[in-house]
């Protein structure tokens, strides 16, 4: 590992990168979940309904990689949320924009 900041940096990207079509991956890899002195202190993970959104998300991106390497165009993800008041719709979009930020901007 190198101690310079711009090296720090680069490992800081190219790990970020790795999950470029792994929305849940990232997720647990950036935020504290669990930590102590944290706003996660007391949280372990996303909530099982994020979790599996996530996962649907990522699944469908390397669907769509896959049909892309065979010249096939991608297909649109489609998604819905519907719920009451304070089951984390608002984190969970918060999350999965952070991802789209660091992964493909």
């Amino acid at each position: 590992m190198r101690n310079d900041a711009s090296g720090q940096e680069q490992e800081l990207i190219e790990s970020i990168l790795q999950f470029k079509y792994d929305p849940l991956g990232y997720v647990l890899f950036a935020f504290p979940w669990g930590q102590k002195g944290t706003p996660l202190a007391n949280v372990k993970a996303p909530r099982r309904w994020q979790v599996e959104q996530l996962e649907y998300i990522g699944e469908q991106m390397r669907v769509n990689l896959q049909m892309m390497e065979v010249g096939l165009p991608p297909k649109p993800i489609y998604l819905a949320v519907g719920s009451g008041r304070g089951i984390g719709k608002s984190a969970f979009f918060a999350m999965l924009d952070m991802w789209m930020m660091s992964c493909w901007f």
